[in-house]
């Protein structure tokens, strides 16, 4: 392999890096509406419209590890990101 190939293999390399970390796109394709109770959750992770996604998105995880993307519209889901925000406000690290 000569050098100007090993140098465009390097270059292609370092952006195709730099792209995996930041997702242009929607995480949540389908998202679930009907209740999980709160002991198979070990995380809510909320990530707020913005440039990559029209939509909020609330991706949790259960204790078996799976990810699932919960409907924001849902009363529940709401009743859950709300609590959540409290404690954060009442607990700022």
């Amino acid at each position: 392999m000569n050098s100007k190939c090993l140098v465009f293999l390097i270059v292609l390399s370092a952006g195709l890096s730099g792209a995996v970390g930041r997702e242009l796109r929607c995480r949540c394709i389908r998202t679930f509406s009907k209740f999980v109770p709160l002991r198979q959750l070990t995380e809510v992770e909320v990530i707020p419209i913005g440039m990559q996604c029209k939509n909020m998105q609330v991706i949790a995880t259960l204790i078996s590890g799976m990810q699932i993307c919960l409907n924001p519209e849902a009363r529940w889901v709401k009743a859950v990101v709300n609590r959540m925000m409290e404690r954060v406000e009442q607990n700022p690290e």
